[in-house]
């Protein structure tokens, strides 16, 4: 009879009345709780117990059980001659109830009952029967499989069950101690399943990796690359299947992996067996607990299963699988490969695979895998085929697709223009030009001219040749006029676009091409200043697209029309717009496009000063995006350090370069000129931020070489805005005059009106003309611009009391008393250097929050973000009054300026530290350890972070200066991350710089043991490493 742990209790605190006997049987899959519940359960059980493994010989278990204190004579003889290993005459199960029933109350569990052989399974039935019967005694079994038919029909059966996706929300907020982010609880629920010691495992892989950590606040979360797996999951189910070695169990275990829940006789046809060998072993399957019910008994059984098997064992398996799923041809498609079936035997198969896909995207799939099965043309034509419909959602794999296209056809004409089509759309312009040079003189080719250069943002050669050719432009689709009109929008001919737009409309038009020229004609009355036309066609246009299911395009007029309500200063009906397309790309699957848009939105919401919202949607794209190189990826790199360049934090500056040369190097690697130049543009600036000002001034102008050379006159503002950056701080005011005065002329020259007063306030700035600032502050938030208003307050901050409004836009400054908070080493409080060690932990805690909320500028902490980090498992209540008296002793023990009370929190008060005055000189002295010793390092992850990047970055600087100092900080880099090679070269250069052999044959030594118990292979010595390892 099924039971529950509750009713269970109940029947075991029955034991101490002595009425009845009770036997139980708990099960469930590996790591579902059968230990936490019966200990639970045992331990609020008003009398002894004991626990043995099932495994235990008879006479250890007898030895185990305790004695009573008068135990009856044939009982004590009986008991001697089986722990002596002698014959006796009573049945073993009634010897041992006799002894249960002598010690009443009293339970017995025995533990893992699926581990013990068939002698032990029956002597344990017969142990069940007889204590059923036997007043005050328990019997609680608990095993990975079923009770069998043997066990007691009076007995009780609790199966566990896993944990709902809210129960296992809840478990993962109990371990970290708040509450999780539901994107990393779905995540691991996703792969854990409600596995509870799966669930917790993974939380701690997460955390310790750093996909999961604390920022002070909230727990926060980025998804891991790949599929990590827990070194503890990973053995204990690897232990588990070691018992199904052999076969056929092996080979069923194998059909299972590719067709789980498969009726008998394909999962026979799918092993090569009878049904009844099939049957056969799945019973013992799911006797040894791997299997229940056709299925492995936890999908991660399957995972660590498939990654043993051989590359021919795989083979062989897939082909089974083939031959059985003969009638599912797209079920079989999916071991064409892990089967390596001949060429024309995979060619069929996908074929009959492309005819009954779901969808065009499924059938895109196998026509892409098909191709590389094929020969000539008929490569050609799948691969092409195949990349019409990829181009929609993986621009990298469409390119792929073309050029296999292309090796296989290099003479088709189709396949040029596309392959052609996607160059450009990647920013590849000269490449795809190229590929159209074939066509030069034939009739039409102009159009294929066009569409390239209309992708490839060449607006004034396309429109040149659009007008070359008049008295053929009727003979353009609708597809291409709709972009000529975008490209006229461009380029500010907005009547003409809104003309054409218009025209063409009139005509007989698929849906599609209608919303392409819908959109096009709301974009041409917005820059027109026709607000109520424009938003009447992007109306249209999104019911047009609603009614005929263009989700993807109707997310585009989504943000199009999010980007026209922001630059009119409707930021607040903005926002909804571009968070609705967000999730509409997300929804139907289109991640380049969803990475786009929340790119979009971050740019959004940094224009709102919201950064730290900004920064989540940020680092979201670029999570989403994978490493996967393109325009998207370069720009949300650019976002990312466009933002660190705003937030006025200590330690943005450090982030504001690292993410602008990785968009930089980005840039580079995909050979998109307009993408280089704005990317080195931001460089500059962030070089300049960090001091570098004449490195600064360098990549300036390699920036506006670039941009001489292309036709988007912002490229060039923005390189001569970060040119008279670093004049500026090089103290070349009137070099920096010019400079910026040459890109105001330039941004009123192209009417680009927001870029125009932005070069008049830093004209302004470098004047010392607080007039102009003042014109420029009236116009900023006239047009709502928090953070151009933002930025005339940090350059003339009297302006102050004319921008009250605005005044929360004002950037946090940081005091500079007379006592200091050290924190790069042990915690210190006191005069700069010669501060008292903080004592108690909860105090550094608290003091740990504050600053941190101070270096991510928002220095007030609210009261209830202080209480979950720091009193995680107290009610409301009684974290409000424990952190008011934490509040209180930390002002005793370190005077009361040291804590400020704020509206909602508290804030550090007039003290400075020595984190933000390392990230202000970069200073490496100032560490005297680890950053806070490395106790409760989790309560600040990103600036801990931070902090170790820019001390990275100064030892390798400090490298050929002062190694003997590079490699002290080389030590430190390598204490916080043992696994971190890069600071472990750099720890290794740095030794040898000082020439400190010795030292460094033992450092590299123990670096290289402690990396190989990961399974970090490291050459045998330091200088095959340092050659191999090239500095980051």
């Amino acid at each position: 009879m099924n039971t529950t742990p509750a009713m269970l209790s109940q029947r075991l605190h029955a034991l101490s009345m002595r009425r009845a006997g009770l036997v139980a049987w708990l099960w469930g899959e590996p790591g579902i709780g059968k230990t936490h519940t019966t200990r639970a359960l045992l331990r609020e059980t008003p009398c002894r117990s004991l626990t043995v493994a099932a495994t235990l010989p008879l006479p250890d278990l007898v030895r185990a059980l305790p004695r009573p204190a008068r135990l009856r004579a044939w009982t004590r003889a009986a008991l001697e001659a089986v722990e002596a290993g002698r014959p006796v005459a009573a049945p073993p199960a009634q010897l041992l109830a006799a002894l249960l029933g002598q010690l009443a109350p009293f339970v017995l569990h025995v533990e893992d009952l699926h581990e013990a052989d068939a002698a032990r399974l029956e002597l344990t039935a017969d142990l069940a029967a007889a204590v059923a019967a036997t007043r005050g005694v328990g019997l609680l079994v608990t095993s990975r499989v079923p009770a069998p038919g043997t066990w007691p029909e009076r007995g009780l059966m609790l199966p566990l069950a896993r944990l709902s996706p809210e129960a296992a929300a809840a478990l993962l907020d109990a371990e970290a101690g708040a509450a999780v982010p539901p994107e990393a609880a779905a995540w691991v629920f996703g792969r854990a399943c409600g596995n509870p010691l799966f669930t917790r495992e993974y939380f701690r892989l997460l955390a310790r990796q750093g996909h999961l950590w604390n920022g002070g606040d909230r727990w926060r979360w980025r998804a891991p690359e790949g599929h990590p797996l827990p070194v503890t999951v990973e053995a204990m189910i690897g232990r588990t299947l070691q018992d199904a070695a052999g076969e056929p169990l092996e080979t069923v275990l194998e059909a299972l992996t590719l067709v789980p829940g498969a009726d008998e006789a394909l999962l026979s046809a799918a092993a090569g067996l009878t049904t009844a060998e099939t049957s056969a072993a799945l019973h013992q399957l799911e006797q040894l607990g791997i299997v229940a019910g056709r299925h492995f008994v936890h999908p991660l059984y399957r995972d660590v299963f498939r990654h043993s098997r051989a590359a021919p064992r795989r083979q062989a398996a897939a082909r089974r699988a083939v031959r059985a799923l003969d009638g599912a041809p797209g079920w079989a498609a999916a071991f064409v490969e892990e089967a390596q079936l001949p060429a024309e035997q995979a060619l069929e198969l996908y074929r009959r695979a492309v005819d009954t896909a779901a969808g065009p995207n499924e059938a895109a799939r196998f026509q892409a895998l098909a191709a590389h099965h094929a020969v000539g043309e008929h490569r050609a034509r799948l691969a092409l085929s195949a990349a019409t419909t990829v181009q929609n959602f993986d621009l990298e794999e469409a390119a792929r697709l073309c050029d296999l296209a292309l090796s296989a056809a290099p003479d088709d004409p189709a396949v040029r223009v596309q392959a052609a089509e996607l160059s450009a759309q990647r920013g590849l312009l000269d490449g795809a030009l190229a590929l159209l040079d074939r066509f030069e003189g034939q009739p039409g080719a102009w159009q294929h001219q066009l569409s390239v250069r209309l992708l490839g943002g060449d607006i004034a050669s396309a429109l040149a040749l659009w007008r070359e050719h008049a008295s053929a432009q009727a003979d353009c689709g609708a597809r291409v006029i709709s972009r000529v009109a975008g490209a006229l929008i461009q380029a500010g001919q907005l009547a003409e676009a809104q003309a054409l737009a218009e025209a063409t409309l009139g005509g007989a038009l698929t849906p599609e091409d209608r919303a392409a020229l819908l959109s096009s004609l709301a974009n041409a009355h917005f820059y027109q200043g026709q607000l109520t036309r424009a938003h009447e066609a992007w109306t249209e246009l999104i019911d047009l697209c609603q009614q005929h299911g263009l989700r993807r395009q109707r997310a585009a007029a989504l943000v199009n029309r999010s980007q026209a309500r922001l630059r009119a200063g409707e930021a607040d009906v903005a926002r909804p717009d571009i968070e609705e397309a967000v999730g509409e790309l997300l929804a139907v699957g289109d991640l380049r496009a969803y990475a786009h848009s929340l790119v979009m939105l971050g740019d959004l919401l940094t224009r709102q000063t919201r950064f730290e919202q900004a920064e989540e949607r940020l680092q979201e794209a670029a999570s989403v995006l994978n490493g996967q190189l393109s325009p998207t990826l370069v720009n949300a790199e650019l976002a990312l350090g466009s933002l660190y360049a705003e937030w006025p934090t200590p330690h943005a500056p450090f982030l504001n370069l690292r993410h602008a040369r990785t968009a930089a190097a980005l840039a580079e690697r995909l050979g998109h000129p307009i993408l280089r130049s704005t990317s080195l543009a931001l460089r500059a600036q962030a070089e300049v931020l960090n001091g570098q000002a004449d490195v600064g001034l360098r990549t300036a102008d390699e920036a506006l070489t670039l941009a001489d050379g292309a036709p988007h006159p912002y490229l060039r503002i923005g390189a001569l805005n970060a040119r008279g950056h670093a004049l500026r701080a090089l103290g070349r005011s009137a070099d920096a005059v010019r400079a910026f005065q040459a890109a105001l002329e330039r941004a009123e020259a192209a009417e680009l009106t927001e870029a125009a007063w932005q070069c008049r306030l830093e004209l302004a700035r470098e004047r010392q003309d607080p007039s102009a600032a003042r014109a420029c502050l009236a116009w900023f938030t006239g047009q709502q611009l928090p953070l151009n208003i933002a930025a005339v307050l940090r350059a003339f901050p009297e302006l102050q009391a004319e921008a009250a409004r605005t005044s929360s836009t004002a950037p946090t400054k940081v005091p500079s008393g007379g006592v200091r908070l050290d924190v790069l080493g042990e915690m210190r409080y006191g005069a700069p250097g010669a501060g008292d060690a903080v004592r108690g932990r909860q105090r550094r805690a608290l003091l740990t929050c504050l600053l941190d909320g101070r270096l991510r500028g928002r220095p007030e902490v609210a009261r209830l973000t202080l209480t979950d980090a720091l009193y995680p498992h107290a009610t409301e209540e009684q974290g409000a009054a424990a952190l008011r008296d934490l509040v209180h002793q930390t002002r005793v023990a370190l005077g009361a300026g040291v804590i400020q009370t704020t509206g909602d929190g508290y804030a550090l008060g007039e003290v400075s530290t020595d984190a933000e005055l390392f990230l202000q000189t970069g200073d490496t002295r100032l560490w005297r350890g680890p950053y806070l010793a490395g106790e409760t390092a989790d309560l600040g992850r990103p600036i801990t972070e931070t902090l170790y990047g820019a001390l990275a970055a100064r030892a390798q600087a400090l490298c050929a200066e002062q190694p003997a100092e590079a490699a002290r900080v080389g030590r430190l880099l390598c204490d916080a991350d043992p696994y971190d090679l890069d600071a472990l070269a750099l720890t290794v250069r740095a030794l040898r710089a000082a020439g400190n052999h010795r030292s460094l044959a033992r450092f590299y030594a123990a670096a290289r043991r402690d990396l190989l118990e990961v399974g970090e292979t490291l050459p045998e010595t330091w200088t095959a490493f340092v050659e191999r390892h090239s500095p980051a």
